[in-house]
């Protein structure tokens, strides 16, 4: 008896990873098919195993918007600028570890690490505040127009205008985690991108991972966007208030990215290292990422954080009520998780087209990579939406 009933929970389990596959396979075919994005990785695990992982469409489709002679298929192991998820696998890491290492504290201030943050409007910022989107910061800048290096950057952050008084409203910022990025290295005295190499990536055998990838990896990268027309559109519309227009930077790139971060910022004022943006990751390299945080911290027998530290960062902020939809450092309960998502699903988002989620009761994550930027801007400058994308396979999992 025990041996039928085990039997038919396997026959079950097969049909309803099958029935997953199907239904991810036909929204991923449809997004192609309709010009959505070129390409697609989706990676599902769950109970430290890798569930699900199946690649889509194209990593390089288009140059300045025509396709080209030879489009190069995307495979399970093509490397992604992650983008804004950089903000969780990168700095927010980062910060955890130091943490741990009871080298840094939430309520620390800025101003101690970094003294030009020591004046009258920003003097009181703390780490929370920058990893909870709540500093006042402004949400961008083009920093690359005032600034070429990371000090210079700081600098041009320090001093310009609050966009409201810190703690009184959450705005999401780039320059918070920049911010963040130039606490660790002062803490750490090491580049972020080393530090994170050496600590973290290297420890958990992450061979894909990291910021600047080398010119083989670039070959494998998806490619992005053309020009950074995007930004020279943000400067044309006056995003954010910038008074900056494109004519006053000499340097856009006019060719196709692949490999080379995306970001205006990370690429032309920091070097492609930044708190904010610059990672490249493949989905099975950010599968072992999520294992770590969904294990609490512990991955292979070495604690990079304790569960406590995890459960604080990956928990709402409900005591101020201006940070709703928001943990530490993470999104938290966002429609792009899934409608169906289960409480406590936690992640981010990258604009270049990557969605993560974690649920750290049903040990499960969702890593989706995309290269949407890649087809080209519609007919008003704007990149395609694809959040509906990620939503949608999302659902189909928490369904299953």
């Amino acid at each position: 008896m025990l041996r039928i009933l085990l039997i038919i929970c396997l026959l079950a389990s097969n049909a309803v990873a099958n029935t997953m596959s199907e239904k991810i396979q036909a929204i991923a075919e449809e997004k192609i098919y309709s010009h959505k994005t070129a390409g697609m990785v989706v990676l599902v695990q769950q109970g430290g195993e890798i569930q699900y992982l199946q690649a889509f469409g194209f990593a390089y489709l288009k140059e300045g918007g025509r396709n080209i002679r030879k489009p190069i298929p995307m495979q399970t192991d093509t490397i992604f600028d992650l983008a804004s998820i950089t903000k969780v696998l990168a700095t927010t890491q980062a910060v955890m570890m130091l943490i741990h290492e009871n080298k840094l504290h939430l309520d620390d201030k800025v101003s101690a690490f970094l003294p030009q943050f020591n004046m009258s409007d920003k003097m009181n910022i703390t780490i929370y505040d920058l990893l909870t989107h709540s500093s006042g910061l402004s949400p961008w800048q083009p920093l690359y127009i005032h600034a070429k290096n990371q000090q210079e950057a700081i600098n041009y952050i320090a001093k310009f205008p609050l966009a409201y008084k810190t703690g009184t409203n959450q705005i999401y910022s780039d320059l918070g985690f920049i911010v963040l990025g130039a606490v660790v290295e002062k803490i750490t005295g090491q580049l972020l991108d080393v530090y994170l190499q050496e600590n973290l990536y290297d420890r958990l055998g992450l061979a894909d991972t990291g910021f600047n990838i080398g010119e083989d990896k670039r070959l494998r990268a998806a490619a992005t966007s053309w020009n950074n027309l995007f930004e020279q559109n943000m400067l044309s519309q006056g995003k954010y208030g910038v008074k900056e227009k494109p004519n006053m930077f000499k340097n856009w790139r006019n060719y196709t990215l692949q490999g080379e971060v995306d970001d205006g910022n990370a690429y032309y004022a920091l070097g492609g290292v930044a708190g904010h943006a610059g990672l490249f990751s493949t989905a099975a390299d950010v599968s072992k990422l999520m294992q770590l945080m969904l294990n609490g911290g512990t991955m292979n027998g070495v604690e990079f954080y304790s569960p406590d530290i995890m459960a604080q960062f990956a928990t709402r902020q409900d005591a101020n009520p201006n940070l709703k939809g928001r943990a530490i450092g993470f999104d938290y309960d966002r429609d792009y998780m899934g409608k169906n998502r289960p409480q406590g699903t936690f992640g981010h988002i990258g604009f270049t087209g990557g969605c993560l989620a974690l649920n750290r009761a049903q040990n499960l994550g969702i890593i989706i990579l995309t290269n949407r930027e890649n087809i080209g801007m519609d007919s008003v400058g704007n990149y395609t939406g694809f959040n509906d994308l990620c939503t949608a396979i999302m659902d189909v999992v928490w369904e299953s």
